[in-house]
């Protein structure tokens, strides 16, 4: 018998709305990798046969553009539910998937979640309601990359890695400054400047290894007014 215990703590919300015949059905399809920080999870443009759960590590989504250049969406903690769009529309995912620490994940054989998620209501339901909340939280970054000037752009970002993704001022820096850039709609010059000017404020500590926000009531204000 699956340990539904083992798989409230390990898995995503969801999970713990499917029977013990579901719990199963998922456990005889589906594989466990492995990958190194900066390796790929899955491809924009590949085919969507798998779900990903996200079960250890960090990762990014980010979008690959015909500029030369990646525009990050969000980052993806344990123990998000990754598909995208893409499952019900061509068959392809629609962006890439990148760890940006070594990270665990289970792929989940696509066809089996659509035919569980048709099944078990709750289950959809849940799954939707996850959705809708990413829904909200891009529009959000839209708006903020829409009216923020990029001091508000780099401290969203501090604040967005502090409290959501750490949970601690003091973080390691997983990101790289392109990377800061690219989730800002920056150039990279430009978030070193931005960076460099919250240091010489004393608004932050920055080294090579982590970011320490000292002032968090200023980050806030510049944040608030954009």
């Amino acid at each position: 018998m699956i340990n539904r215990v083992l798989i409230a703590k390990k898995q995503c919300e969801p999970f713990k709305l499917l029977t013990e015949e579901e719990l199963v059905l998922i456990n005889n399809n589906r594989h466990i990798a492995k990958f190194k920080a900066g390796e790929i999870i899955f491809k924009q443009g590949s085919p969507t046969s798998h779900i990903v759960s996200f079960s250890d590590g960090l990762a990014k989504i980010y979008l690959e553009t015909d500029y030369n250049k990646d525009v990050i969406i969000t980052l993806v903690e344990p123990t998000s539910l990754i598909g995208g769009p893409g499952i019900y529309l061509d068959g392809r995912h629609i962006y890439s998937l990148s760890a940006l620490k070594d990270s665990t994940v289970c792929f989940i054989d696509v066809n089996v979640f659509k035919e569980i998620f048709r099944a078990n209501s709750d289950f959809a339901e849940q799954i939707i309601r996850d959705i809708s909340l990413k829904d909200v939280r891009l529009m959000q970054k839209l708006v903020n990359l829409s009216v923020k000037q990029s001091h508000g752009r780099i401290a969203d970002i501090l604040l967005y890695l502090s409290n959501n993704i750490f949970k601690t001022d003091k973080f390691d820096i997983l990101l790289s400054r392109q990377e800061i850039a690219d989730f800002t709609g920056m150039s990279k010059e430009g978030a070193i400047r931005i960076l460099k000017e919250f240091q010489s404020e004393k608004i932050i500590k920055c080294n090579a290894q982590n970011i320490t926000i000292i002032d968090k009531k200023k980050l806030i204000e510049i944040n608030q007014i954009g």
